[in-house]
């Protein structure tokens, strides 16, 4: 009889910046604990992104997180500020989290100290 293959799980986390709460598990986003509508491509990608903090990531890689089919570049950039408009609404200053885009490298999440 076969031996059942193991199959490795990441541990769920929580990703806090500013007075977010990025939930990897519940794929919530949540502000001051109160949940924040984003969609989930933009979900998806916030996800991604805080699980790399501070690291150049491609814009070719990130058009692969949503998991069901590529996004389009400009799926990718619509994602990235919406992103930016949600965190801005909700915590205007100090920034919750920078996202910035570098021309021709990638984009790069800097989040902020928990509050």
């Amino acid at each position: 009889m076969p031996r059942p293959i193991p199959v490795l799980r990441q541990k769920a986390m929580v990703h806090t910046f500013g007075a977010f709460d990025l939930d990897d598990e519940s794929d919530e986003l949540r502000y001051l604990g109160t949940p924040v509508a984003l969609q989930p491509n933009a979900l998806k990608l916030l996800a991604y992104l805080a699980r790399h903090p501070g690291r150049v990531i491609a814009r070719d890689e990130l058009q692969h997180v949503s998991g069901d089919r590529p996004l389009s570049p400009w799926e990718v950039l619509h994602c990235l500020k919406t992103i930016r408009r949600v965190l801005r609404a909700h915590e205007p200053e100090p920034a919750a989290a920078t996202i910035e885009i570098l021309r021709g490298r990638g984009v790069r999440f800097s989040p902020s100290r928990a509050k």
